[in-house]
């Protein structure tokens, strides 16, 4: 019996020390980012510009950064002002040095004041001019410095951090006219406006906005096309949005000196986008709240005519929130789902 005893207890202390290395290991590292993952598309003569940003911040009150980069390929923009400046209305650039040569090199000491700079947020951005004349990749990476460099914070103490670093910029300079972007969108309802919009990739900066107007008749599902006109070449999110469906994002849609005809792509999530349908209340979610909306005894088995049904909960387009309604609401597809997020890629 003791033995047996002593076998629970080694098993309880093992499980107990299994869960500890698990818990440290699930931890996410706290990390300085510059640019993000996709490569940024320029030509020769245009202007950058890239955010570096924390992640996974416990808190840091200074840090020093060595920002790297090609001077045969990038130039320091002044514009209006410096090429650099603070993002973070509480973070001061204390002094910085260039250094001239083949590779530029900026040392930046970065310090918030009496107190740490808590939160995941862009620090600094930094803009170039593009003068690489020949096509193809250059990069700007960041380091901390050798002296002096180490998060730290308010109590002087360091902060174990990391870096995600380069961030890449493609040199196109095959055409800098403004092309064609087509796409293929399944969605319930014609009835509906479906809205397609295209954004510089990581940013809410619109740059070229259709949508696929709604039809006097049709129900159920539909599959329909738009065009974006005149983009210019460049990376960007496509977003796509409409009453009760939710939002479907394409992340990283690079577009050259060609139409771009989403459908030929061989991924069957871009050659269609499908959208996922029964958010009802609008809240970018399909749940319990919508399904209970379309239940309720004002709206269920009833016309979207009658006085008080809401509209919304005619997720087919027949008129009526009926059946046809409650079985796309609880889809599988459908149910307990949230708003996606797919990364494009062009040779899937």
């Amino acid at each position: 019996m003791k033995r047996f005893i002593t076998y629970l207890i080694v098993l309880a202390m093992l499980l107990t020390i299994q869960a500890s290395i698990g818990t440290v290991l699930a931890v996410e590292e706290f990390c300085f980012i510059i640019g993000n993952s996709t490569p940024i598309v320029k030509s020769t003569g245009e202007i950058v510009t890239i955010q570096i940003s924390v992640e996974n911040n416990p808190g840091f009150n200074a840090v020093g950064l060595q920002v790297t980069f090609d001077t045969n390929d990038l130039q320091p923009y002044y514009g209006e002002g410096m090429w650099y400046k603070e993002v973070h209305s509480e973070l001061l650039i204390n002094k910085n040095i260039y250094d001239t040569g083949s590779t530029g090199s900026q040392r930046i000491s970065l310090i918030n004041g009496e107190k740490d700079l808590t939160g995941d947020v862009a620090i600094i951005e930094l803009t170039f001019k593009v003068i690489k004349e020949t096509e193809g990749n250059t990069s700007v990476s960041i380091a901390f410095t050798t002296v002096g460099g180490t998060p730290s914070n308010v109590a002087a103490q360091d902060v174990e951090a990391t870096i995600k670093s380069p961030c890449v910029i493609t040199v196109n300079n095959a055409s800098t006219s403004a092309v064609t972007l087509t796409g293929r969108v399944s969605s319930y309802n014609p009835r509906r406006e479906t809205m397609i919009a295209l954004y510089i990739t990581g940013t809410k900066q619109l740059v070229a906005l259709t949508t696929i107007e709604a039809q006097q008749d049709g129900s159920g599902i539909t599959t329909q096309k738009f065009t974006l006109n005149n983009v210019p070449g460049g990376v960007y999110d496509l977003v796509v949005s409409k009453q009760t469906h939710l939002d479907f994002s394409i992340i990283g849609v690079t577009v050259g000196a060609s139409d771009l005809d989403l459908t030929m792509n061989p991924d069957v999530k871009i050659n269609t986008i499908s959208l996922l349908c029964g958010d009802i209340n609008g809240d970018g979610f399909i749940n319990s709240t919508d399904l209970s909306i379309l239940i309720l005894p004002a709206n269920y088995g009833k016309s979207t005519s009658s006085l008080g049904v809401d509209p919304m909960a005619d997720l087919t387009g027949i008129g009526w929130v009926d059946s046809s309604a409650l079985s796309v609401i609880i889809l599988p597809a459908n149910y307990n789902k949230t708003h996606i997020t797919y990364v494009y890629n062009a040779n899937t």
